[in-house]
């Protein structure tokens, strides 16, 4: 299995390393307990909807939420700056807490006039290695291929990588687009636009998806073992974490109205994907 740990240096060393000031973990006033998140855009669609119905319910809590990548959830959960760091993939460091809450289904979108709608994981490959420029070298219009990608600290970019790229990086970097929200409607407005998202967004923005060897991003596909672009969604805490930051997560791994909803599997559904892990993360 592989590990965080590369895409942590990555995102620590590189241009994405990141000072924090002012978002310290807890506080709050002492009516009111504060939980600070960031970290993975993928699990933040289902993050925020659930924050929204806990605070609706729990007044005297405050949820603060923000993106970032996976990347800097783990750093920024690790330094003590926030009280969870959402990932999309597993990470190896040391004191830290991990709380799977969810399966996510990821989808492979297309913008206007690919002429493509489904691809196999080897075409998807030869693509992102820039060995398919144009789209009617897959069956598709003659449209040029634009390539759009997430940073180095993304999670997505390395469950994609992980899964269609045998762990490798794209050859093709093409454009970088900071978070899952902004690839959606990037792809959706660009001719001949190719990448990866998680399911609520392509959904949200009503973008194609792009089945992989016939089969469709679907719960009913995963659980099936016919579609295998997807991943555990991971909550990390420190060992001395906020208490309510511990109920929270509770909350969001048990929110299953907002998980159906959102295209996500409940994680007391994945004990019926043992026979259909995801690729090594």
């Amino acid at each position: 299995m592989l590990l965080l740990r590369p895409l942590l240096v990555n995102f620590i060393c590189g241009a994405l390393a990141v000072t924090i000031a002012g978002c310290g973990g807890g506080g709050g006033s002492s009516s009111q307990a504060t939980v600070t998140v960031d970290g993975s855009t993928a699990l933040q669609p289902l993050v925020t909807q659930a924050a929204t119905d806990y605070m609706a319910k729990h007044p005297d809590v405050k949820i603060d939420i923000k993106g970032g990548g996976s990347a800097k959830g783990i750093f920024d959960v690790s330094s003590h700056s926030v009280d969870i760091g959402d990932s999309d993939v597993d990470a190896a460091v040391p004191d830290l807490m991990d709380h799977q809450v969810a399966v996510n289904a990821f989808a492979v979108i297309a913008g206007p006039n690919t002429g493509v709608k489904s691809l196999t994981k080897a075409q998807i490959a030869d693509v992102f290695a820039g060995k398919v420029t144009n789209w009617s070298q897959v069956g598709g219009h003659d449209q040029k291929v634009t390539i759009i990608n997430r940073p180095l600290g993304s999670g997505t970019r390395k469950v994609f990588s992980n899964y269609f790229l045998a762990g490798r990086e794209p050859d093709n970097k093409g454009q970088v687009v900071e978070s899952s929200e902004q690839v959606a409607q990037k792809v959706k407005n660009t001719p001949g636009a190719i990448s990866y998202v998680g399911m609520s967004y392509a959904t949200k923005f009503n973008v194609q998806s792009v089945a992989v060897d016939g089969a469709t991003p679907s719960v009913a596909n995963i659980h099936a073992k016919k579609y295998g672009f997807w991943s555990y969604e991971h909550m990390y805490t420190t060992s001395k974490s906020n208490p309510a930051a511990e109920a929270f997560i509770d909350y969001v791994r048990t929110d299953d109205a907002v998980i159906d909803q959102l295209g996500f599997i409940a994680i007391k559904d994945v004990a019926s994907l043992s026979s259909a892990e995801p690729p090594a993360q």
